[in-house]
């Protein structure tokens, strides 16, 4: 004997004659299938058996009960592309969201504002990068390049990324200028960092940074420095990094 018997009458319920309840065609093929809704069923016959799945009613479409073969082939694989292209655009869907919390949260990034310091410079390297917010802060770096006598010049840019690819890059705005000139005007820096970003549409902005160029005197000496250290076992070997500026 079955456990659910079909109960005649409008709507599809079934007895269950384990509990004696009635029950509906959901809590059948649920039990049946071992906790699989119909929902769960769907989703795996489109992925185990697609063209068999498609075939088959749903809401909002027909069945191809009683039509010709070539009618059926012709349905079916548009069905077929249809499900791909659904797929495809869920897909592209999802990689958009996924750049968009990205982005957003580059977005909401600051830069800790580093105080210019001669210290900064690695051994090997010509020039130190000091990253900022603001207007004012920049300020307070020129005026500390500016009191150290190791300082030669400066270049001003700024951090951003990509809005389609989400990548970050620096691009220099204002090339070098003497560390003992007066600092560039409100006016000028904003007018120089407002034009540099609407010339690039793709261009999302971040912080700014200055990058300062010691002395040669200064660097070379930094540089012997570390190598006797090195040499009389005081330090392990530092990998050199040479940072290159691009200018416009």
């Amino acid at each position: 004997m079955a456990r659910f018997e079909p109960i005649k009458g409008p709507g599809r319920y079934y007895l269950d004659t384990l509990t004696g309840q009635k029950v509906t065609k959901r809590f059948r093929d649920t039990t049946l299938r071992g906790a699989i809704s119909n929902e769960k069923a769907a989703q795996l016959n489109r992925i185990t058996n697609l063209e068999l799945a498609v075939s088959r009613p749903a809401r909002g479409r027909k069945g191809i009960k009683g039509l010709s073969e070539k009618e059926k082939a012709d349905i079916i694989a548009a069905r077929i592309e249809d499900e791909k292209r659904k797929k495809e655009l869920a897909a592209q869907a999802k990689a958009e969201r996924e750049l968009n919390r990205l982005l957003q949260k580059k977005s909401a990034k600051k830069v800790n504002f580093k105080h210019f310091s001669d210290r900064a410079l690695r051994p090997g390297s010509k020039g130190a990068r000091f990253s900022f917010n603001s207007y004012d802060e920049y300020l307070v770096l020129a005026k500390e390049v500016k009191a150290s006598r190791n300082t030669l010049a400066y270049s001003l840019g700024m951090v951003g990324y990509h809005e389609t690819t989400g990548e970050d890059y620096g691009v220099t705005v204002f090339t070098l200028k003497s560390a003992q000139d007066k600092p560039y005007s409100r006016e000028t820096f904003e007018e120089g960092f407002e034009e540099a970003i609407t010339e690039r549409t793709y261009f999302r902005f971040q912080y700014y940074f200055m990058h300062v160029a010691y002395k040669k005197e200064y660097y070379e000496k930094v540089f012997a420095d570390y190598q006797a250290r090195v040499k009389a076992g005081k330090r392990k070997p530092l990998k050199v990094v040479r940072r290159s500026v691009n200018r416009k």
